[in-house]
């Protein structure tokens, strides 16, 4: 505290230094009197002002602190009682005080009131409130207490000294020491978020009956009370006091300090992680088992080698193309109906040729693409229903047809050629293939249960303090990453029968690698200090560790197989011809015959057919696309009767 007679003295120092510069500032007679040397020095100080006002505004406003006193009290349960006195010496336009506390882990604070101290000594309670009244203090955030000196209209500050008394309590300094019973205080009673130097701190610190300080502390008296004072502390620096204190349960009652912060056990923070990984790794296993049963992975002696003619034909081309490619990938799309198409060129209903189109001259016009023409031969009642629909929406205008005029046609509304076939496909798949729901009835719970189990202890968190609830929210985004990426490949697994037994890793991996990352990260924030330790804590853990949990279920749960073991065999055995085809498209003599290019382009493969083409093959003409790139052609198609392959013959591909 500032006693009063040095009070007195700086307050007249103040007005001293306040008179002399109203006295510097006099002003003095002109010694210019030409009214263009006039004009001329107003604009360039117009200038020099406009310039320098900035600079001289951040350069004229200071703040320091002559000196902050602080009397502390430590009650039994743990909690510390500060009367915190701080004298304010404002220069410049400040509008009042601001002080910041350093809050760590566990620590609460609650501010019981303000005081002003006026130039007389006498203390005036200040009002918590709007800050827009002089006189008014507010917590205007968990670690920020701010109160008002100054009305915008009052000149600013002149060396103006004010002393201010802020009193608050903190729960939550003590942490346990390596001893039983043992405490430590590290506490900062200053505070390093501030813009000007603090002349001198002084700390008293008095202990209830129940805490023993250990011997040889520095700063301790024999009364047992803890002094300490520092001088001219820059901005940023704030000393830490640090006291080991051992607690005496016969003097409190008999029972432990309630505000002392007991984190909790790294035994018990492990547990929630460590069952969530084996209930991980319990769902990978059941997933594996069910896929085997499956029948994805069971031996057939007829996969072993090449495929031959008897194999084929009882296996492939005993359906049409487009119904073969419909099975293989569960899926209707471009490679179906340019199946379809080549298969009505193959059987006589369509007549393909291509045209170059003219040059266009110019640098940016680029090369124009071949005009693919269609000529219907055959009257349209005799077409099945699939390929009726699929006519009636390519010959928009007679009986021939091309690209530019379906291109023009659908260009304001679009055109999807595998919609007017995929009903009619749908239906002709065999009904003992089509997908059943072939799962265990208790598997699709797994994911909400998991989920709501995480969404329960989040709230609890919440419930128990904010703070930890939101700290619990940083698992979320690693984990909704890894899931959609992990979601994206199960559904391509799950499609592809042909993808091998570790392409399930593509799915598995990153939800195992985001669970442990988020494990580790959650045992370090909590090490470092969550806002509430303790048993709470467990709440933060269970939603963290579970997170993962749920988004793995739910991409077991897409990724595992509904078909039977009937479906699953047939689509592997496609898929082995699939594998085959390609394999041979690769060589410069396939085994391969021209009449197969529909069942070619069913499986996907057209573009090893260009590959193969432009490697060994005749130079056909350029392959063009319809107007949604699902059909193309460059050339007629080659007759099934051909022993050999030249590659479709400049097939439609």
């Amino acid at each position: 505290m500032l006693p009063d007679h040095q009070a007195s003295r700086a307050h007249t120092r103040a007005q001293s230094r306040a008179q002399s510069r109203a006295q510097s500032r006099t002003p003095s007679r002109p010694a210019v009197h030409g009214v263009l040397r006039r004009v001329l020095h107003v604009a360039l100080a117009a200038a020099a002002v406009a310039l320098l006002l900035p600079a001289a505004s951040a350069q004229g406003r200071t703040l320091e602190w002559p000196e902050i006193r602080v009397e502390a009290h430590l009650d039994a349960e743990g909690r510390l009682h500060v009367s915190e006195r701080q004298a304010m010496l404002f220069d410049g336009a400040w509008n009042g005080g601001e002080r910041t506390f350093n809050l760590r882990g566990g620590q609460e604070l609650e501010i019981h009131g303000m005081l002003r101290v006026d130039d007389a000594g006498e203390r005036l309670e200040m009002t918590e409130g709007d800050l827009g009244t002089v006189g008014n203090w507010r917590r205007t955030g968990d670690t920020t207490l701010r109160w008002r000196s100054r009305a915008p209209s009052d000149p600013p500050f002149d060396q103006a000294l004010k002393v201010y008394v802020i009193d608050y309590t903190l729960s939550g300094v003590l942490v346990p020491a390596d001893e039983a019973a043992t405490y430590r205080l590290d506490h900062e009673f200053g505070f390093a978020d501030r813009v000007g130097k603090i002349g001198t701190l002084e700390v008293e610190l008095t202990l209830d009956p129940a805490w023993r300080p250990a011997a040889g502390t520095p700063g301790m008296d024999a009364d047992g009370v803890y002094r300490q004072s520092w001088q001219d502390l820059a901005p940023g620096a704030s000393p830490v006091a640090s006291l080991v204190l051992t607690h005496q349960p016969q003097l409190a009652g008999g029972d432990p300090p309630d505000a002392v912060v007991i984190p909790l056990p790294l035994a018990l923070q492990v547990v929630p992680y460590l069952v969530a990984l084996a209930l991980m790794a319990l769902m990978t296993f059941l997933f594996f088992r069910g896929q085997r049963g499956a029948a994805r992975w069971q031996p057939l002696p007829d996969l072993a080698g090449a495929p031959d003619r008897g194999w084929l034909d009882e296996h492939l081309f005993s359906r049409p193309a487009e119904e073969v490619g419909a099975l293989w990938d569960r899926a209707v799309g471009p490679p179906e109906v340019t199946a379809m198409l080549a298969r009505m060129v193959e059987e006589g209903k369509l007549e393909s040729w291509t045209e170059e189109p003219p040059k266009k001259k110019g640098w940016f016009l680029g090369t124009p693409k071949p005009v693919l023409h269609l000529r219907l031969l055959v009257p349209r009642g005799e077409l099945s229903l699939a390929e009726e629909r699929l006519v009636d929406g390519l010959f928009v205008a007679g009986d021939e047809t091309d690209t530019e005029t379906v291109r023009r046609h659908y260009k304001s509304k679009g055109f999807d050629p595998a919609g007017k076939i995929r009903p009619s496909l749908e239906k002709k798949l065999p009904k003992r293939l089509k997908v059943p729901e072939n799962l265990p009835p208790g598997r699709r719970w797994w994911t909400p249960a998991l989920l709501l189990a995480a969404v329960l202890s989040w709230a609890m968190a919440w419930v128990v303090h904010g703070e930890l609830a939101l700290a619990a929210l940083f698992a979320l985004f690693p984990t909704v990453v890894a899931y959609v990426i992990s979601l994206v490949i199960a559904l391509q697994w799950r499609r592809r029968v042909d993808w091998p037994l570790w392409g399930a890793g593509g799915f598995i991996v990153p939800l195992f690698a985001v669970a442990g990352m988020i494990a580790l990260f959650s045992l370090l924030l909590a090490r470092g200090g969550i806002p509430v330790p303790g048993w709470p804590q467990i709440f933060f853990h269970v939603a963290t560790a579970l997170l993962p949990a749920a988004a793995l279920a739910s991409v077991l749960y897409r990724a595992a197989s509904r078909e039977k073991d009937e479906a699953t065999l047939l689509r592997r055995r496609l898929a082995h011809a699939r594998r085959w085809f390609a394999a041979e498209l690769g060589r410069r003599h396939p085994t391969l015959e021209d009449a197969w290019v529909p069942y070619l382009l069913a499986f996907g493969l057209s573009s090893k057919i260009d590959d193969w083409e432009t490697n060994w093959g005749v130079k056909s003409a350029q392959a063009t696309t319809w107007a949604t790139d699902t059909t193309s052609s460059s050339g007629s198609l080659a007759g099934g009767s051909s022993p050999s392959w030249t590659g479709g013959g400049g097939s439609f591909g």
